[in-house]
Formats: C-alpha cells, sequence, structure tokens
C-alpha cells in the first residue's frame, strides 16, 4: 500500500513537472517568434540591410535550435 501511495504521488509530481515543461516550451516558442517578427518589423521601419536581417535571423534560428536541442 505504500508503495502504490508513492508511485501515485511521483506520477503526479511527473505530470506536474511535464505541464509546466510544455508551457516553458510554449513561452520560448512564442518569444523567438517575437523576435524574430520584431527584426522584420524594425528592418521595413528603419531600412536596416539585409545583410543585418540575414544575420539576425541566424542567430534567432540558431537560438532556437540549441534550445530545442537541449530540451530534449
Amino acid at each position: 500500500m505504500l508503495r502504490h501511495y508513492y508511485t501515485v504521488r511521483q506520477s503526479k509530481i511527473s505530470h506536474r513537472d511535464d505541464a509546466a515543461s510544455e508551457a516553458e516550451n510554449e513561452l520560448f516558442l512564442m518569444a523567438f517568434q517575437f523576435e524574430y517578427s520584431y527584426v522584420q518589423s524594425v528592418s521595413q521601419h528603419e531600412k536596416l540591410s539585409s545583410e543585418l536581417v540575414d544575420e539576425l535571423h541566424k542567430k534567432i534560428s540558431m537560438d532556437q535550435t540549441v534550445y530545442m536541442q537541449n530540451g530534449n
């Protein structure tokens, strides 16, 4: 009975961690999308060079890739 209690308790704790982790992932992905959109918006209004915009997009993409790889 005690083992069952601990198993159920651990399952509930793990489930909460999964939900929190999923919410964190969604927030990070939204942040990366916001960064990308911000660069697009500024590039149109500030007339940034296409080289700078490309470099910023590469950095955002690299950060997102590293985040996703470390999350798995």
